[in-house]
C-alpha cells in the first residue's frame, strides 16, 4: 500500500523498505562471507602432521627443506621424491648432533646442548634418519654411507623436549 503525499509522490511504507537491505548490513554481510571463505597462508612455523600418525610437531619449513634438500642433493632425485614419516624434537648433547665423528678430534666437538630435530624421511621402502639443530643450518645423516635403513634399531643419545 503507497502512501500519497501532498506532492503527488508517494511515499515508502514499511513494506516498500524492507524489501531491500540497507548498504551498511549488505557490506557487513559480504566482509563476513569473504572473511570465513580466505583460507590463511600458514606461517613458516606451521604446525606439520608427520607420516601417517595424527601427532602434530611444530616442525618448520626451514628444517623440513633443508633436509629433503639434502637427501635430494645426495641421492640426485627431486625432493618430492622424499616424505617425511616421523619427526621428533630433541637436545643433541654437542655441537656434532650426537653423532660419532671418529674424524673429528675431540675438541672440535665441544659439548653442549643443542635442540634440534630427529627426522625419518622415506623414498618408497627406503628409510633415512636425519639430525638437525633447531633452525635447520646444521643437517646430518645419521649413517654416513648412502644406503638406507630398513629397520630402526639404531638408538639417539639425546633428551627429549618436553
Amino acid at each position: 500500500m503507497k502512501n500519497i503525499t501532498k506532492s503527488g509522490t508517494s511515499a515508502p511504507t514499511l513494506d516498500s523498505q524492507a524489501q531491500q537491505p540497507r548498504p551498511i548490513i549488505l557490506a557487513l554481510m559480504f566482509t563476513g562471507i569473504l572473511y570465513f571463505s580466505v583460507t590463511p597462508k600458514l606461517p613458516n612455523n606451521s604446525a606439520v602432521n608427520v607420516g601417517s600418525s595424527q601427532v602434530t610437531t611444530n616442525l618448520s619449513a626451514s628444517v623440513v627443506n633443508a633436509v629433503l634438500q639434502d637427501a635430494a642433493e645426495r641421492w640426485g632425485v627431486p625432493k618430492s621424491d622424499f616424505r617425511i614419516v616421523r619427526a621428533q624434537q630433541l637436545n643433541w648433547p654437542d655441537l656434532c648432533l650426537g653423532l660419532d665423528n671418529s674424524a673429528n678430534s675431540v675438541n672440535s666437538c665441544p659439548k653442549k646442548i643443542v635442540p634440534g630435530w630427529h627426522l625419518t624421511i622415506a623414498r618408497g621402502n627406503d628409510q633415512w634418519s636425519y639430525r638437525t639443530n633447531a633452525s635447520g643450518s646444521e643437517v646430518a645423516l645419521e649413517n654416513s654411507t648412502s644406503s638406507p635403513k630398513r629397520s630402526s634399531n639404531n638408538v639417539a643419545i639425546a633428551t627429549t623436549v618436553n
